[in-house]
């Protein structure tokens, strides 16, 4: 829980500067006294309270999230109860819960000496509150604002799946003309790539003017020369995706060479990510924010003009070309700039409206492609399957493999692929995804993993023909079957992922089962095997495998359904 920790940084950070500043007055003879009016003790504690409950609002977060993971996304606002609570947050001296007349629920949490309210509104969604229960929301900034686009609420009190338009909720012009086919995905817009784009007419924004573009996305397929908004052709302002290298973002005036900061990280993880562009026109600066923090910034010649064309968000608007591929939560526009205190206002907003969630630490260890076995194109003599992920464990094919099309093919009988020793560590959380198709019946067959007398593994059950099994330490104890059998000859995407005492299960992007199993996962010193148990000369899978991945993490729902749909997209699974 990254995102828990860095804000227990900050908290520290905060207290520890405090301190060390009132130690530095009192060496200087700065009596108590004098401290006290200053402040100082009071800020002090002020900021251990900001830590203390921010500390309480991820740990609510995490338990709900478990929640909706353990009723299979159907937990609804009842099943928050006094008793539940109780069993998930362990170390509370006070746990109360109240219906409130807005037909929300109030948490009251205390811990030691601190006490937070929060209020959880009908979509399980956490809310700051008060004694009064009045929510504490946090409003955008509304000075100058142009543009502001929320999937979340398209239409004033939920978005229509079947509308054509992206409501501007500041007005009511410039309402979003939906070109191409962009889907509405839950709290937001997909946009294929390929023909996506919305059109909002001129809004506005005027030459050698400050301004600012804002907008949440999420995105994983790896992306170069894409658009999220502007108006550039030969002149004007755009957001994007660097052209020059994959997944940097790009933030350009006129001349994208001259007038052009990048972000110094990419975002193609998957996770729901806020962006804000500024440019202040008096300081001929431009400024890029990533998840309320300052990334990058730069001085620029003070020339903005803007060409006689359209705002579009999703593609580059002189020419019909750079189509982003990915998610858009909102997107809001304002005719000036904003300085660091707005942009941490509407981060916060943001935040509180979307509910970031807080990934697992990991990494992808092996990534196995088929259509891009080294690199530009798989070599039929090879007897390697590439490590896309990194330079080592380049799997070793064993028996008679052979390269079919997009895919592998294993024969049954005694073709393997010897992975070495990858990394996965015990009791970690971890992913194994793989795409596959198969015809014929099977039964006690492995797809991957290393277990002999502890480990895990994926594959198909050892008591029944062609339900997946995944498992830890103990098959018995430790074990999740699919709800389905997968022997139809079709492409299917597998996503099985673990985290902490709970084993989840993906097929083809919908979420198949998850269970609770007793906790302990440790690997036995052996190699990653892929089409056979690694713990034995048995169990050899007979089908085809198009891809594998392996995760030292768990994955998400919407990181699983991005995975899913870039295999879609990738091998036309069906």
């Amino acid at each position: 829980m990254e995102h828990i920790w860095k804000n227990k940084e900050k908290g520290i950070t905060l207290i520890a500067l405090v301190i060390t500043i009132i130690i530095l007055l009192i060496l200087a003879g700065v009596g108590i006294s004098a401290l006290t009016k200053t402040g100082l003790f009071k800020k002090a504690n002020q900021a251990n309270q900001v830590q203390k409950e921010s500390e309480m609002r991820e740990e609510l977060t995490l338990a709900i999230h478990n929640l909706q993971i353990e009723k299979e996304g159907n937990a609804i606002l009842n099943d928050i109860t006094q008793k539940w609570l109780e069993s998930e947050l362990k170390g509370y001296n006070q746990i109360s819960v109240t219906e409130t007349q807005e037909n929300n629920k109030k948490i009251k949490l205390k811990k030691n000496n601190i006490t937070k309210e929060f209020l959880i509104d009908a979509n399980l969604n956490i809310i700051d509150g008060q004694e009064n229960n009045n929510v504490l929301e946090m409003k955008y900034i509304k000075d100058d604002l142009l543009l502001h686009y929320d999937a979340k609420n398209n239409v004033g009190t939920g978005y229509n799946a079947e509308t054509q338009e992206w409501k501007n909720l500041d007005g009511d012009s410039n309402n979003g003309i939906l070109n191409g086919n962009p889907t509405w995905n839950g709290d937001s817009l997909y946009f294929d790539g390929t023909d996506d784009y919305i059109d909002c007419g001129k809004i506005g924004l005027e030459n050698n003017h400050s301004f600012t573009y804002e907008c949440t996305i999420s995105y994983s397929e790896s992306q170069q020369m894409k658009t999220l908004m502007g108006v550039h052709n030969t002149g004007g302002s755009g957001l994007g995706i660097d052209d020059h290298s994959d997944n940097y973002l790009k933030f350009h005036l006129d001349s994208y060479d001259a007038q052009r900061i990048n972000s110094t990280i990419t975002l193609n993880d998957g996770d729901i990510h806020q962006i804000i562009a500024t440019y202040n026109s008096e300081e001929s600066k431009l400024y890029l924010y990533i998840d309320g923090e300052l990334n990058n910034s730069g001085v620029v010649s003070n020339s903005l003009t803007y060409p006689d064309l359209n705002f579009n968000i999703g593609r580059w608007i002189g020419g019909q070309s750079q189509y982003y591929k990915g998610n858009i939560y909102n997107v809001l526009v304002y005719n000036k700039y904003l300085n660091n205190e707005e942009v941490l206002n509407n981060y916060k907003a943001d935040k509180q409206k979307y509910e970031f969630e807080k990934k697992d630490d990991g990494s992808i260890l092996l990534y196995y492609d088929a259509k891009n076995n080294v690199g530009t194109g798989h070599n039929s003599e090879t007897q390697e399957w590439k490590n896309l992920a990194s330079d080592s464990n380049s799997g070793v094919l064993n028996g008679d493999l052979t390269w079919n099309g997009d895919s592998l093919y294993f024969d049954g009988t005694d073709d393997y692929i010897d992975c070495g020793k990858i990394g996965l560590e015990n009791n970690h959380s971890f992913t194994y995804e793989c795409t596959i198709s198969y015809s014929e019946s099977q039964q006690m067959k492995t797809l991957m993993g290393v277990h002999n007398t502890g480990g895990s593994g994926l594959g198909i059950d050892d008591h029944s023909d062609n339900y997946l099994k995944f498992h830890l330490d103990s098959y018995d104890a430790q074990r999740i079957n699919s709800s389905k059998t997968l022997n139809d000859g079709k492409k299917h995407n597998i996503i099985a992922t673990y985290k902490g005492n709970r084993l989840i299960l993906y097929i083809d992007g919908k979420l198949d089962k998850n269970i609770v199993v007793p906790q302990g996962l440790t690997y036995p010193d052996l190699n990653f095997n892929i089409g056979r148990w690694v713990g034995g000369q048995s169990q050899y899978y007979k089908g085809n495998i198009y891809s594998v991945k392996v995760y030292n993490k768990y994955l998400t729902k919407d990181e699983a359904l991005e995975d899913y749909r870039y295999e879609k997209d990738r091998y036309n699974v069906e």
